[in-house]
Parts: structure tokens; C-alpha cells; sequence
């Protein structure tokens, strides 16, 4: 399908690229629709997405990392501690201000504007249960953002075993790389590295995830990040080291594959009332109740279990082993520590997380391994990224054609079919998304009527007032979305 190329340039990324990918009509409601009131294309919940933010504010942090060892030294290494003002304190407390400021205007305005005829009910201070729980998992999401930024800092598959074996080149550089004369891809890659010793160029992506599996692992391998990434490095290699905008002079900068850096969160669990708290020792590991000194980081212990290392005496005749003629174990065995040995949440514990972070990985190095698992560099073929342009050009082409539909019929009623006509032609439902692996965020707009009100012509005349517009934003919970790349004003949609 060809397109009128005089039309504006259309932005997109993987982010969206993936949303379409996965269901069209949710690429719709997430990045397309558009009232006249609002500033960018796309819907995005009132309400922060959890995971989404404590990711983001991880990122923060350790971009801030990154980019106090690239200014610093020259990516050559970490500076001596103790470090300088753009250290691992200055890391942490940028990424807890990046969540903070997620959350706090909705917060705010969640006390105040609760529907009362919705399950959302009534303002927070009036469920203290559920302000209760909210606060608490707030709380630990705090405590959790410091343990991860810790975690990369200390362990020495983390910051060290990066800087020692790249250098930096550059940290969350934005890149726009025209993929047609209508078509720009924006990509914003962790972090660019080139190995020290092999000159070898590679994107570097930080994932936080709930753990890391052989099908996370062979996901890696191709997804579209990857693929996004190489060829949005190439272009920016080309262009810094070669001044050339041409993206067929990039053959002396071509990526040797990609670089992933897991930090692990541990799974969430329900405790006896229900509460979902997540299950890692960096944030809740065991304590010795006996011990009383809750300063004392060695009576903390990552788990309910601790390895022996020699024989010793011990009750019962499990290990079928004698030690001075007595039931004993031969050593190197677990065994569970004893009833004293309580799991607690460490920062209720006076001491600081990243302070009990750094006890644990330094005590047990190989623990870093497990929280942050780095894994063998992805290698992407040249046929791949060059299948994979060709997708993404088609797959926009489509999407703008029917764009160029909709919106003729809603701002100007210029197409005989209806709006949901249209939506049902060029950006159809998945419905195998809907619910799995978890409710999608479009779910109410698809299946509870509420698409259809934000479709009515009315909302798109020249004449629409805008008060209305915002009211029925408000009422369904919903705010325009914020972009993640600097765009134009027109990005499909």
C-alpha cells in the first residue's frame, strides 16, 4: 500500500510497535485517539501502573550511575569511592524522586475524585483498608527501587563487571532514524557500549523483571527491542563518527549483538491477609529475633536456610553420619535455621536497604548473580533487521491509511462508514489479549460501552465544548497520554 508521501512525517517506536503486534485496537485507544482538547495522541489510566513506575525509577537511578562512571573517568572505570555527589546515594534518591513524582498526582487526586456509583468508591482516607494496602505496597516499592539500584552498584555482575569490560559511549541517548522519507523510528537504548578490548559496538538494555528463565532468555533472542535497538545504535554510531546522516555508511559500525542486564524483584506473594508482598531477601530477609540489635546486619540472613561448610554434631541420624560417636552431618548440607529466625521488612528495620544490600553482597558475592543476571550478548542477523524494517513500514502504511479514515469521518463526517466501522477494519480486536497473561488496560473502553461514547461525533466538532471533553476523561478514570520520545504533533494519529 503506498501512501501520499506529502502527508506530515509519522514517528513511531517499539513500544508501539509492539502494542499493534500484540492487539490493534489496543494500539488505537493507547496512541492514536485524540480529542481536540488534548496535547498528544493516546489514553493512559489515571492511575500509575505499579511495575511500570518502579521499572522507570530503576532506570533513573541507574542511569544516573552510568552516567556519573561515563563523565568521571572517561568509561574507563568506577571512580574511588567514596564516591562524588553523582554517586549511589545521589542514584537512589533520583530514581525514588522519579516514583514519587508518578504517583503523587494521583494521589492527590484520587482523594478527591472517586466516583461514588463505580467499584473505585469514595476517597482513600474513607477505606482505610484500602489505603492501608496501597500505602504498604508503596512503601515496599520504595524499598525495592533502593535494593535493585544497590544491587547493581555492589554486585559484581552489576556496574563493575560492565565497566571493566566496556566503555560508555553514551546513556539514554534519544535517536531518530528515518526509516523512509515519511516513517522516523524513535529509540532511546539504555545505555551504548564498545567492548575495551574487541572495539566490538553494543546496546546495553536494563530489564527488571519477577525472574530470569530459559524462556526469558530465548524471548530475548528475538524480540523486537533487539532488533529496534541495533539498528537505531548504527544509525547514531554513523552519524556521531562518521557525520553522515546515510544509513548505508554504517558497515564499519555494525553491532555485534545486545547486551541485557536483568535485576531480579522475586515474586509476589499473599500473605494470611491477603496481601501481595514481594518475596526477595533484598528487601525481606530473615532476622534474628533472639539477637535484639536490629542494627546489626549480621543477624540478618537471606533466607530461612544456612549451608554448612564442615562436620559437625547434629540431632537426629537424617545425614546417616557420626561425629565424636554422636548423630552428625558431614557438612556442606542445609538446614533450616531455627524459630527465632523471622522474615521482617528491613527498612521497618531502622537500618537503610541499600546498607543491608551491600552486608549481603559483599558477605556472599555469588548472590549477585541472582539478582542481577547477566546474560551471554544476543546476536541479531543483517537479514533480521532488514525483515523486521520492512514489517514495521508495512505495518505503519496500514495504519495510517486508517487513520486518515477515522479521522476524516470524526472531525469532518467525510466517510460513509461509522466510526466503529472503521476501528473494526483497521484496528481490530485481539481478543486473546484481553485477559491474559493479565486484564489489558484498554479492557474497559473494548467491552463496557465506554469506546463508543468516546467515538461520538459530538466530541470532534469545531463547536464540542471542551469541559465536556475533560469530564468524560475524568469520569472513565483516564488522561492523555505522556509520550516516551520527543515527537511531532503528528504521530499516527
Amino acid at each position: 500500500m503506498t501512501m501520499n508521501k506529502e502527508l506530515p512525517v509519522i514517528y513511531t517506536d517499539r513500544s508501539r510497535i509492539e502494542t499493534g503486534q500484540r492487539c490493534l485496537r489496543k494500539r488505537y485507544w493507547e496512541y492514536h485517539y485524540r480529542l481536540p482538547t488534548m496535547l498528544h495522541a493516546g489514553l493512559q489510566s489515571a492511575k500509575p501502573a505499579l511495575e511500570l513506575v518502579v521499572g522507570s525509577a530503576v532506570h533513573k537511578g541507574v542511569e544516573l550511575l552510568l552516567t556519573w562512571v561515563m563523565d568521571s573517568a572517561d568509561g574507563r572505570s568506577i571512580p574511588d569511592m567514596p564516591y562524588p555527589d553523582q554517586g549511589l546515594d545521589s542514584a537512589i534518591d533520583a530514581g525514588l524522586a522519579d516514583f514519587d513524582a508518578a504517583w503523587q498526582p494521583w494521589l492527590e487526586w484520587a482523594d478527591s475524585n472517586y466516583d461514588p456509583s463505580t467499584e473505585n468508591a469514595g476517597s482513600l482516607e474513607e477505606h482505610p483498608g484500602r489505603g492501608m494496602v496501597l500505602s504498604y505496597q508503596l512503601t515496599e516499592a520504595r524499598a525495592l527501587i533502593e535494593a535493585l539500584i544497590a544491587a547493581f552498584y555492589y554486585a559484581p555482575t552489576g556496574l563493575r563487571l560492565l565497566t571493566e569490560n566496556y566503555e560508555i559511549l553514551a546513556v539514554e541517548q534519544e535517536i531518530a532514524v528515518p526509516l523512509t522519507d515519511w516513517l522516523v523510528l524513535n529509540s532511546r537504548p539504555d545505555a551504548i557500549l564498545r567492548h575495551r578490548r574487541t572495539g566490538q559496538y553494543f546496546p546495553w538494555s536494563l530489564k527488571t523483571a519477577k525472574s530470569w528463565d530459559e524462556r526469558t532468555n530465548q524471548q530475548a533472542e528475538v524480540d523486537n527491542q533487539g532488533i529496534s535497538e541495533s539498528i537505531s545504535t548504527e544509525w547514531w554510531l554513523a552519524e556521531k563518527y562518521l557525520n553522515t546522516d546515510t544509513p548505508g555508511n554504517v558497515d564499519s559500525y555494525h553491532c555485534s549483538g545486545v547486551l541485557m542486564c536483568y535485576l531480579i524483584k522475586g515474586e509476589k506473594r499473599a500473605d494470611d491477609f491477603g496481601i501481595y508482598r514481594t518475596n526477595s531477601p533484598l528487601i525481606r530477609p530473615y532476622f534474628n529475633t533472639g539477637a535484639f540489635d536490629h542494627a546489626d546486619l549480621t543477624q540478618y540472613a537471606p533466607s530461612n536456610k544456612w549451608t554448612c561448610t564442615e562436620e559437625h554434631e547434629w540431632k537426629g541420624a537424617r545425614f546417616n553420619y557420626q561425629v565424636n560417636g554422636k548423630n552428625g552431618c558431614p557438612g556442606g548440607k542445609n538446614h533450616m535455621r531455627g524459630d527465632n529466625w523471622q522474615q521482617v521488612n528491613i527498612w521497618e528495620q531502622g537500618v537503610r536497604v541499600q546498607d543491608w544490600v551491600k552486608e549481603l553482597l559483599e558477605q556472599q558475592p555469588e548472590l549477585g548473580e541472582k539478582f542481577v543476571q547477566v546474560p551471554a550478548p544476543y546476536r541479531r542477523e543483517r537479514e533480521e533487521l532488514e525483515n523486521w524494517v520492512e514489517q514495521v513500514i508495512s505495518q505503519e502504511d496500514d495504519l495510517n491509511m486508517g487513520m486518515e479514515l477515522l479521522n476524516g469521518k470524526l472531525y469532518e463526517n467525510l466517510n460513509s462508514q461509522t466510526p466503529v466501522q472503521l476501528l473494526n477494519k483497521f484496528f481490530y480486536q485481539s481478543r486473546t489479549s484481553c485477559t491474559y497473561p493479565w486484564r489489558c488496560n484498554a479492557h474497559t473502553l473494548c467491552h463496557k460501552g465506554l469506546g463508543a461514547r468516546l467515538l461520538d461525533p459530538s466530541l470532534f466538532a469545531a463547536d464540542a465544548d471542551p469541559t465536556q471533553q475533560l469530564e468524560l476523561l475524568a469520569e472513565s478514570n483516564l488522561v492523555g497520554r505522556v509520550p516516551n520520545h520527543p515527537e511531532s504533533e503528528v504521530t499516527n494519529g
